[in-house]
């Protein structure tokens, strides 16, 4: 058995780097935070049972997508700078958030004002499908009284894809959308309109109805010009 303790530490610390990933302004300590984000999610798997998780988040994000990110920020050579004063900000609104999240990790009541607002959240998602999630949970966990042995027969990965794909199948094909519109974005913002020219008429041009462009010389150097004639 896990000590509760740990387990709140690291999940406090995991959520202090997921602010510094996003308020830190040098790309390269960003993806650094990253990277330990990325680890301390496997730890927090490992300490929930998740052993394929874990991995999955060592091998795939840490391990791949992470370290993508890194050599291609510093291939780029991407620099920032940050004034004194906006890094003291970020230093006591980190502060204080992490002062806040201790003291709500170990207030009961904060913690069921926060699982009662995630359900309630959960639960306004629901109504938008015809779909019963308590009809299908119930029908898994509360009529099969020996689920756990099954569970037990099976592999982590068998536990996943089983629980994905029927009981909250829902909620990956909506996982599945969000990413989609995401893709589809990001092609959409690096797409350049390019005008279309037509060779033909570029190489039957005239000289006499072309038009150029001549800079003019400034006036600094009309006046030395004068002079030394």
């Amino acid at each position: 058995m896990v000590n509760p303790i740990i387990f709140i530490l690291i999940s406090i610390l995991a959520i202090g780097l997921g602010l510094k990933v996003t308020s830190t302004q040098n790309p390269v300590y960003s993806g650094l935070y990253l990277v330990l984000l990325f680890f301390l999610g496997s730890i927090i798997a490992f300490l929930l049972g998740l052993e394929f998780i874990a991995l999955l988040f060592l091998l795939v994000y840490a391990g791949a997508i992470a370290v993508l990110v890194l050599f291609v920020v510093m291939m780029l050579d991407v620099k920032a700078i940050e004034t004194p004063r906006s890094s003291k900000k970020k230093r006591i609104v980190f502060f204080l958030v992490f002062v806040s999240l201790i003291f709500i990790s170990f207030n009961e009541e904060f913690q069921n004002l926060i699982k009662l607002f995630l359900t309630n959240c959960v639960g306004s998602l629901v109504l938008f499908s015809n779909y019963d999630y308590k009809e299908s949970i119930e029908s898994f966990y509360v009529s099969n009284k020996l689920w756990f042995i099954e569970f037990d027969s099976f592999s982590a990965l068998n536990d996943l894809s089983y629980l994905l794909y029927s009981t909250y199948a829902i909620l990956l094909i909506i996982a599945g959308i969000i990413l989609l519109i995401a893709m589809v974005g990001a092609i959409s913002l690096t797409l350049q309109n390019s005008c279309p020219e037509s060779l033909y008429r570029q190489l039957g041009r005239e000289s006499t109805n072309a038009v150029f462009s001549i800079k003019e010389k400034s006036s600094f150097q009309r006046v030395d010009l004068e002079i030394s004639s």
